[in-house]
């Protein structure tokens, strides 16, 4: 199958296998037989969930097998690759052997939409900081969605949309390391960066291999786009000298200038406008203080007004049962 152009890729009658019954893989699965696709589905595991889950797609058409990948899962044109599955597994191995293109999740539901996509990860704060963005984002003009490695597969979120056709819709995804490591054309619209600290090592072969799964990320951003870092982060800060898109930097240091820049007792914009003064922030720790700049400059490259994302600050207090 090729998969080279975007825009002619057309998944009706092709023979789709996807490898694992997850939460993404699942929601995979039941997009591309949407989309006309030819399902297989194949989980090592025969556990209640994976079985649970398999009666689900069954029930709707979709061929199923657990308790182990049969050889069928090389009768197929794509590959879609749960992020549980490592990339040098005997199964990545044989498939690529066979010729089949190998796609995450992710990729796989981009390609079905249009919508901007707003995708953040680092080691730590994921979770808040799409929660913040989002929050931020519920205002006139704009519909956003939270998904990824948080909540919602992307595939389901897509899925609803073919139908429902949102106006406005933005695409907040928590994004892992895992998630980019099969990326063809996944292209956000923001890419933001928290922090990059030694984490999953036991998947990769060291920390260069890490930083490259997450650079990923930026592999098909262009001029139009815009990549969010931490200053403060000293991997990130030599990271994106060069790149396409263009730069915007955040830090709780308050050494640089830039979209909103932080000093002992408020943040302001590049106006020197106030945007909130600190003993208003409704999150605390300095590391929350970090992962709300990430989201109100994501927030004010979308258009957001300072008013809301102020107000949101000033409000969010956290993701429930969540230590980051």
């Amino acid at each position: 199958m090729d998969i080279s152009n975007k825009n002619l890729i057309s998944i009706e009658g092709a023979n789709i296998t996807v490898i694992g019954l997850g939460r993404s893989g699942e929601s995979a699965a039941r997009l591309g037989k949407t989309l006309g696709a030819n399902i297989l589905i194949s989980d090592g595991s025969s556990d209640s969930d994976v079985i649970e889950r398999a009666k689900k797609l069954s029930s709707k058409g979709i061929n199923v097998e657990t308790g182990g990948h049969s050889k069928k899962i090389y009768d197929a044109d794509l590959c879609v690759i749960s992020p549980g599955v490592k990339q040098d597994a005997t199964i990545v191995n044989e498939t690529k052997a066979n010729g089949i293109p190998i796609v995450s999740e992710i990729e796989f539901a981009s390609w079905f939409t249009y919508g901007a996509i707003i995708a953040i990860t680092g080691s730590n704060g994921k979770t808040t900081s799409v929660s913040l963005l989002e929050e931020m984002c519920k205002t006139k003009g704009f519909s956003p969605a939270l998904a990824g490695n948080v909540g919602t597969a992307f595939s389901d979120i897509v899925l609803k949309d073919l139908e429902a056709k949102p106006s406005h819709r933005v695409y907040i995804l928590e994004i892992s390391s895992f998630q980019m490591e099969h990326i063809v054309h996944f292209k956000p619209f923001i890419s933001v960066f928290l922090n990059i600290t030694p984490d999953h090592l036991d998947r990769y072969s060291g920390m260069d291999a890490y930083i490259q799964a997450k650079m990923n990320m930026i592999q098909n951003q262009d001029q139009r786009d815009h990549i969010v870092y931490n200053y403060d982060d000293p991997v990130l800060n030599t990271k994106f000298e060069g790149v396409l898109p263009q730069t915007h930097g955040f830090s709780i240091l308050g050494e640089r200038e830039t979209i909103f820049t932080m000093n002992a007792t408020k943040i302001y914009d590049e106006k020197h406008a106030t945007l909130i003064h600190l003993d208003q922030l409704a999150l605390p720790g300095r590391h929350n203080l970090a992962n709300s700049l990430a989201a109100a400059t994501a927030a004010k490259i979308l258009g957001v007004p300072n008013s809301r994302i102020a107000q949101t600050m000033s409000t969010f207090v956290g993701v429930e049962h969540r230590l980051e």
